[in-house]
């Protein structure tokens, strides 16, 4: 079944934080119940999108991210946003429940 997920919390970088790199890496809590994770990297709140990926479920541990070296680059200096939407089925299709947006700067 496709029961209502908790919103996912984000743990760093948040909070305008300067990211420890240009290419940071993405951590937030373990959320019982998803099987998944999307997360967007922005130029703005909501909108801008520079990079989107989906992230499965790790077996244990809180799941992270590292922005890949194939995505376009980060501008030192520049803020940027990201929020996580969370898949409860396995098929990962549509979103179940989204996270607060979360700003940082890349140093």
């Amino acid at each position: 079944t496709d029961l209502p997920l908790s919103e996912p919390t984000l743990t760093a970088p948040i909070g305008g934080e300067f990211a420890p790199t240009a290419r940071p890496t993405f951590v937030w809590q373990r959320l019982e119940g998803a099987d998944g994770y999307q997360i967007s990297v922005r130029e703005s709140t909501y909108s801008g999108t520079v990079w989107e990926t989906k992230v499965d479920q790790p077996a244990t541990g809180n799941p992270q991210v590292t922005y890949p070296s194939s995505a376009p680059a980060l501008s030192t200096g520049g803020t940027y946003y990201w929020q996580l939407g969370t898949y409860s089925q396995s098929d990962q299709t549509e979103v179940n429940s989204y996270s607060t947006i979360a700003n940082f700067k890349i140093p």
